[in-house]
């Protein structure tokens, strides 16, 4: 659309005007809205002149379009200049350009005023909707006024408005975000209660809050849950999981997850091996985290891409008095591409 605005205009005024059939308000609607979505104000300033030269005035959508440029491009003084125009002609703003001034007023940080001007909605007759308090929230969250927010969304139920994904979402994530997860699970409760589908990206960031406060096992029930709702887990679920269960030493059930991550289709990478290399080495069991390189001979290529990997593993092994292995494990991954670093990895520690 962008690119083909002035060829559309050109089509409206050489064939139709050609072919006598002058454009209507419709058509200059529609060319208005599409100027004003790519930020075309010079064209749609013309355009707004050539119908009021032809006795034309506009209408609600034409007025609407108008409002929504003008907001999304911060000119809030041409928007109100519009809403202006609007009272003159004896028009009323709908529920739409209501959203068009809250949800700009909300990006800019002036919540009072959006607020306010919900209220003003209501003694106007008009209903606030889901996209209303969806900004109202967001922009709330954006400024970390959270109780404000968790009000504001239990305010939605006396306009007769229910909270959608969207709202959940951007509250439970703003919540994860302050650390405070008792919250976030519980919003994310109230959501699956109310019908509303938790995706991958909730999930995720849900279990990252669990692992990290240290509650992996409500971080494995997230996971279940996940499951059950037929949400696909990705590889940022699993290096999630796993890596908190390394860190509480549940090394054994993370290397059972990792068959899983496999056997669902998520291929593990080299933020999965280090989470598990780790997790071996901090128990010790240095074998098994040579067994865990030998399974995949791409890892040795991996970790030699990522230095600070190699030295993670390096360390744990010189940590554990293991400085020979710490050696055979330097020239291996050096090796990598001239010598077939399974065998190698066998032999040496026959060696």
């Amino acid at each position: 659309m962008k690119g083909r605005l002035s060829e559309a205009k050109a089509v409206v005024y050489e064939n139709m005007i050609s072919k006598g059939c002058d454009p209507d308000i419709f058509t200059y609607t529609m060319l208005i809205h599409g100027l004003c979505k790519v930020g075309r104000f010079g064209m749609v300033k013309e355009l707004m002149d050539e119908m009021r030269a032809k006795g034309m005035t506009p209408n609600i959508l034409t007025y609407t379009s108008l409002i929504d440029g003008f907001c999304k491009n911060g000119q809030m003084e041409e928007a109100r200049d519009v809403l202006e125009e609007m009272s003159a002609n004896g028009m009323s703003l709908n529920t739409i350009g209501y959203n068009c001034f809250v949800s700009a007023l909300c990006k800019d940080g002036r919540i009072h005023e959006a607020m306010t001007l919900v209220d003003r909605m209501s003694t106007k007759g008009c209903k606030p909707d889901v996209f209303t308090f969806s900004s109202l929230i967001h922009g709330l969250c954006e400024r970390g006024q959270l109780e404000d927010a968790l009000k504001t969304n239990q305010d939605l139920l006396l306009y007769g408005v229910v909270a959608n994904n969207v709202i959940y979402n951007t509250l439970i994530h703003a919540f994860l975000k302050k650390g405070r997860w008792e919250v976030a699970l519980k919003l994310s409760n109230e959501m699956s209660f109310r019908g509303c589908a938790l995706d991958v990206v909730t999930y995720n960031g849900l279990m990252k809050a669990l692992c990290k406060g240290g509650e992996v096992e409500k971080g494995l029930g997230m996971y279940e849950k996940m499951l059950r709702e037929n949400v696909v887990p990705n590889n940022i679920t699993y290096n999630l999981l796993i890596d908190g269960l390394c860190k509480v030493g549940r090394v054994q059930d993370a290397l059972e997850l990792l068959k899983e991550m496999v056997h669902r289709g998520s291929m593990p990478d080299i933020i999965t091996y280090n989470s598990l290399l780790n997790g071996l080495c901090k128990l010790g069991q240095i074998p098994e985290a040579f067994n865990l390189l030998d399974r995949d001979p791409l890892l040795l290529k991996l970790l030699h891409r990522r230095g600070c990997s190699r030295c993670n593993f390096i360390d744990k092994l010189v940590k554990k008095s293991k400085e020979l292995d710490a050696v055979r494990f330097v020239y291996a991954s050096e090796s990598v591409n001239k010598i077939p670093p399974v065998p190698f990895l066998k032999a040496s520690r026959k060696g």
